[in-house]
């Protein structure tokens, strides 16, 4: 085909327009780029982004925050821990990040407690009340932990009373409280197991008092030390298993609630083969209300085993004196129900011996405003929760489903630290790697014994076909 003048003209100019308008859209792609910011994250787990629990903790600061890693001068490290706290950044932009050589700043690191380079600094506040934690490392648990234990700014003191069989928090054993305690003292609480008999007293300085399910009877003036404490304003966890009072009847028509006798079981065997679970006696709870505070951002259920029903007194008169505002936090399904009898191999519901068929109410709530008197200038808020169910938190137990993330809101909630509850400490759900049983026994038996038969099979097999040649 011949090409005119016009034809040639005519592409030329098409040619023209079109790099024009490519360079036109390059252009404003470019500009746009510096309006506007999109990041994207497909990790597993969201592990290059902050957890959401994170990033509210981060909103929830008034105070300014700032990063100082003492290191070298053009460290690598620097610039990998600056990209660290650039995640930090994007959520709170006023965030501060310095890097200092300690070799050259060694009075400030005296003062930051800095005995090393790569050591890390976070600092909430300003002077005189800056709050300062050191860090081994940059990873997001441990800053976590560090800003939840400098928002708390006073020390939270918790008292498990010990002496007649309860859970413990020291025990390492399965029925202990080790564990947890662990993860409580990396919030800022601070443990202290407590024998009424010894001190015959409570401290006035504790955020609250743990009384985890008693074996023995409480002795009169035991129960009485707790009584006036409750009286007094204090808080209180009171974990109950199903089992007699041993002496806290008092106690219960004080605070105008009334734990049941039996255990609250759920024969639905389909939902027992998806949850894992291989006793009716472990009821899971998987409803929250979204009003409660303390099951507040709770997206998954949790176990309880063997647990009893925990209620409102029947009775409105029951000490009346003390005015309490009521919450069941935590229901059972509609098709649990509380056996009365001693479990047997087979459960079933009969209303004729005094069952009670769900959802069964095993955690309760109670709150009481204390007005102002002449020790305090304003009213404070009194906190109580009574479970029916002490192993949901015992070593063997607080790693099942959502356990851990409700005794932590739980301990948060009773220590009035509301800023802190839903916030959680979880690492990146693939740091570790773990293999079944079955599957560990079939890759050693195939590296230590499978391969090298094949590799002995397959140099065998090239030397005899070599000596034939």
């Amino acid at each position: 085909m011949k090409m005119t003048k016009t034809a040639h003209w005519r592409l030329g100019l098409n040619s023209g327009i079109f790099y024009l308008t490519l360079l036109a859209i390059i252009g404003g792609m470019g500009f746009l780029s510096t309006m506007f910011s999109y990041q994207f994250d497909w990790t597993y787990g969201n592990r290059n982004s902050l957890n959401p629990s994170t990033q509210q903790l981060l909103n929830n600061l008034k105070e300014p925050l700032e990063f100082v890693a003492y290191l070298p001068t053009d460290n690598e490290l620097a610039t990998r821990i600056e990209k660290v706290v650039s995640k930090y950044q994007r959520i709170k932009p006023d965030i501060k990040f310095t890097v200092l050589n300690p070799d050259l700043a060694p009075k400030q690191a005296a003062e930051d407690g800095v005995q090393y380079s790569g050591q890390l600094v976070l600092k909430l506040g300003q002077a005189p009340n800056q709050r300062k934690e050191l860090l081994e490392s940059s990873n997001e648990a441990d800053i976590v932990s560090a800003l939840i234990r400098m928002t708390r700014q006073t020390e939270r003191i918790v008292i498990f009373i010990e002496g007649h069989g309860e859970r413990q928090p020291l025990w390492t054993e399965s029925n202990g409280l080790s564990r947890l305690s662990e993860i409580l003292e990396k919030s800022g609480f601070k443990i202290q197991p407590h024998n009424l008999l010894r001190t015959q007293s409570i401290p006035m300085n504790a955020s609250l008092v743990v009384l985890a399910a008693p074996q023995t009877a409480l002795l009169a003036a035991e129960v009485k030390l707790l009584e006036d404490y409750v009286q007094q304003g204090g808080n209180l966890l009171w974990l109950q298993d199903p089992s007699e009072l041993k002496g806290l009847s008092s106690l219960a028509d004080l605070l105008n609630i009334q734990i049941h006798s039996g255990t609250v079981v759920d024969a639905n065997e389909r939902l027992q083969a998806m949850l894992g679970i291989k006793h009716p006696a472990v009821v899971p709870v998987i409803d929250y209300d979204p009003r409660s505070k303390l099951t507040q951002n709770l997206k998954i259920q949790t176990l309880f085993p063997f647990a009893t029903m925990v209620s409102r007194n029947s009775n409105s008169g029951v000490n009346s004196q003390l005015v309490w505002q009521a919450e069941e936090f935590l229901q059972t399904l509609p098709q649990s129900w509380l056996e009365v009898d001693p479990l047997q191999a087979k459960v079933v519901y009969d209303d004729t011996k005094g069952d009670l068929i769900g959802p069964i109410t095993i955690g309760l709530s109670l709150i009481r405003t204390i007005e102002p008197n002449a020790a305090a200038s304003e009213s404070k808020q009194q906190r109580i929760v009574i479970i029916g169910d002490s192993d949901f938190i015992t070593n063997g137990f607080i790693g099942e489903s959502g356990n851990l993330d409700l005794a932590i809101q739980i301990f948060n909630w009773l220590s009035r630290d509301d800023s802190l509850i839903g916030i959680k400490t979880n690492p990146a759900p693939d740091l570790t790697f773990s293999l079944d049983q079955r599957v560990s026994i079939s890759l050693a038996l195939f590296f230590l014994i499978g391969l090298p038969l094949l590799l002995v099979g397959i140099g065998t097999w090239i030397w005899l076909k070599r000596r034939r040649l």
